[in-house]
Formats: structure tokens, C-alpha cells, sequence
């Protein structure tokens, strides 16, 4: 499986979104526990290690991250 469509789709949709938040004067939030993986308890807290377990994981990620 092919990672381009997802860091095409996620991470360029990204930089958009960004652009015109930029534009607008707007403030952005992102929520996912996708980027969590398999939580290791419930409720999944901030501070639950990250897994990318899969490319959408990945791009979730590096979209939500500074690192």
C-alpha cells in the first residue's frame, strides 16, 4: 500500500486548511484518538503514547504533532 494518497490527502488537506485559517484570522482544533492505536486504558488520555499503526495513523500524527 502506496503512503502518497494519504500524506497527499491529510497532510496537503492539512496546509490548506491552515492557509485559509491563516487568511481568516481563524483558530483551528484538532480532536482525534485515532493517533492513539490500541488504547491501553479507557478513557484514552492525553498522554497516551502515540502508535501510528497504519498510514492515516501516520499522517494524523505528523499532522497533529510538532515533532
Amino acid at each position: 500500500m502506496s503512503r502518497r494518497p494519504f500524506f497527499e490527502t491529510n497532510l496537503l488537506g492539512l496546509v490548506n486548511v491552515l492557509e485559509l485559517c491563516r487568511r481568516q484570522s481563524a483558530s483551528l482544533v484538532l480532536i482525534s484518538s485515532y493517533v492513539y492505536g490500541h488504547p491501553r486504558s479507557l478513557p484514552i488520555s492525553e498522554d497516551h503514547p502515540l502508535e501510528a499503526y497504519n498510514p492515516y495513523s501516520l499522517t494524523k500524527i505528523l499532522a497533529e504533532t510538532d515533532r
